[in-house]
Parts: C-alpha cells; structure tokens; sequence
C-alpha cells in the first residue's frame, strides 16, 4: 500500500510538471499554402512573322485562233496547250493576332487571323521559233509572269499543350492578291495583264514555345491552294480575245514570335 501511494504521488508531480512546461511553450502557428503560378495558353495575342515561300502558277490559254485550230494567236506563232507552268519563290513578313480557349486539360483551341506582305514571284519563257528580220532582228518569245503581292487568312487552331510548349495544327479560308503578265517582250500590244484578288484554303501546323510568361516563339508550316480563276484579254493589237485561266498554290515555312496578354494562372494547393 504504502509502495502505491508512493508510485502515485510520483506520477502526479510528473503531470504537474509537463503541464508547467507546455504552458511555457509559445502556441503554433498555422501558415497557407503558396501561391503556385501555373503558365496558360488560354489568353490572346498579338504577333509578328517572316518567312520564306516556294509555289507554282499555272497559265493556261484557254482559246484557239478560229483560222488554225493547231495555233491559238494572231500570225501562228504559239502553239496548243503550250507548257506555261512557271515555278514562284520569295520572302514574306507580316502579323497575326489571336486568341485560345481551354476546352480541356488535354487541348486547346484557337482562332487567328494574319496578314502579310508577300515577295513571291516567277516567270517562263517560250521560245516561239519565229526570228523578226525587222528592226536590227529578233527572236521573239513568249513569256508569262506571276507575282504574288500579299495574302491573308483566317484559320481555327487545335493544340496540345506541354507544359511551356504548344503543338498544333490549323485549318482555314486564305485571301491573296496576284499580277499576270503575258506577252511578247518588247512588243507593246503584244501583251497583256491582270491583276487579281483571290480566295483560297490553307492547312498548316507548327509548334510554340514560351520564353517567359508574356513572349513565346513559333515555327510554322503552311500549305495554300488558291484553286482556278479565269479572265479574258482582248490582245495581239486587238485581235483575238484570249481567255487565260490561272492557278496559284504556295507552300512557306516562317518563324515568328507573340506577346501573350494576361499572365500566368494562380493555383492554390
């Protein structure tokens, strides 16, 4: 009995003492989570380009000469169907804006819209076999030309995002404007132009980085077929009226770089 008041009386001082102690301790503090920023492609933008472009325009005159059904010109000089696709190439640089939505964890999607100025342009010549004696002589041949001035598009973009990258691909409606010329050189009213405005589809696909929360980097490829498209010239000194159908297709890779508004998203944990 005496051994248990003793183990007892012990046991109590120990409490007491542990009690003493924590009271001398100072409370917890509870802190929040941080504050996590987590990048986002779902914002608009506004951008820049150049590139570089390679294509073909092809010419085809679409009518004969009524009196010989193997020429098609006044004085028998250029023959059926002659080969006249010409091969274009040249730079381009110009903007694009834009904006994307999240519509999953997995994809974004988007709609843009650009413009540029284009330098793409080419010519062929067709020997005739016809030598003028007039004049000091000549050889005469038949040259077609086009030139691609500027384009634009409005496309829909479909992406995966990874992180800082963005991979995607894209599909719309292209509008350009081109300059025919055909004739024989040094021949005024020997010739004739045209110029034309023209719509198209585009498919393309590319990929973009972000450097920093605000400014990403992009790499793109575009494939643009502008389809057929006629006119008529009335040519040769007036005689003759020509229809010449022309089609443009265009493929360009280019580079450019977006300020992306807004900034980063906040998750909490």
């Amino acid at each position: 009995m005496k051994k248990l008041l003793l183990g007892l009386t012990a046991l109590a001082a120990f409490g007491a003492a542990s009690a003493a102690s924590a009271a001398d301790l100072p409370a917890r503090v509870y802190t929040k989570a941080p504050v996590v920023p987590v990048f986002s492609w779902a914002r608009c933008y506004v951008g820049a380009h150049v590139g570089y472009g390679w294509g073909q325009s092809s010419t085809d005159l679409v009518r004969k000469h009524r009196a010989r059904p193997d020429y098609m010109l006044d004085g028998d000089f250029i023959p059926v169907n002659p080969d006249l696709d010409t091969s274009t190439n040249g730079a381009l640089a110009g903007g694009q804006v834009g904006c994307n939505w999240q519509v999953s964890p997995m994809f974004i999607v988007g709609v843009e819209g650009e413009i540029w100025w284009s330098g793409m342009e080419g010519e062929k010549t067709l020997p005739l076999g016809y030598h003028y004696t007039g004049g000091g002589g000549s050889d005469w041949n038949f040259k077609v030309s086009s030139k691609n001035r500027w384009d634009a598009d409005l496309a829909l973009r479909l992406g995966v995002p990874v992180d800082r990258a963005l991979l995607y691909v894209k599909g719309g409606v292209a509008y350009g404007n081109f300059e025919h010329w055909q004739g024989i050189p040094g021949w005024a009213g020997w010739n004739s132009s045209a110029t034309q405005d023209k719509w198209g589809w585009l498919v393309g696909l590319g990929v973009e980085y972000a450097v920093t929360n605000n400014w990403s980097v992009k790499l793109e490829y575009n494939h643009i077929d502008f389809g057929s498209s006629d006119f008529s010239s009335a040519w040769i000194n007036s005689h003759s009226p020509l229809n010449i159908s022309t089609r443009e297709t265009k493929d360009i890779v280019k580079i450019g770089v977006n300020y992306l508004f807004g900034g980063p998203v906040v998750a909490k944990y």
